[in-house]
């Protein structure tokens, strides 16, 4: 599941795109376009706190997964481990990190198309 507008957008914005399991570099758009989506886990560390993490299609997350989709665009994170459960405190943590990045939570709209909406 590779969103284009997204992926290109948070490759853009980093020096070195690299998977945070492996460290391997991507070598190709499409991985490029892997590694660039933003995945969303529970942080053990830290409960009600979430880790963003970028993973080569050979090191994603095992188990369930889902995502986050601007109703827009169609772009946002994906969600694996327990923040998939959809329970009352796990939907807090995502809709806090969401916020945090500027996503309009009714709808949901992403950043970018919070700004388009705005002009």
């Amino acid at each position: 599941m590779v969103r284009d507008r997204g992926a290109r957008a948070a490759y853009r914005g980093r020096e070195q795109c690299r998977c945070v399991e492996c460290g391997r570099e991507p070598s190709n758009p499409i991985e490029r376009a892997e590694v660039a989506m933003t995945w969303l886990l529970p942080d053990p560390a830290s409960a009600g706190a979430v880790l963003e993490r970028h993973f080569c299609r050979g090191c994603t997350p095992p188990g369930p997964v889902t995502d986050v989709a601007c109703m827009r665009c169609g772009d946002g994170p994906l969600l694996s481990g327990d923040l998939v459960a959809g329970d009352t405190a796990a939907t807090a943590v995502v809709q806090n990190w969401l916020a945090g990045r500027g996503w309009r939570l009714s709808g949901p709209v992403c950043p970018d198309c919070v700004g388009e909406l705005a002009r």
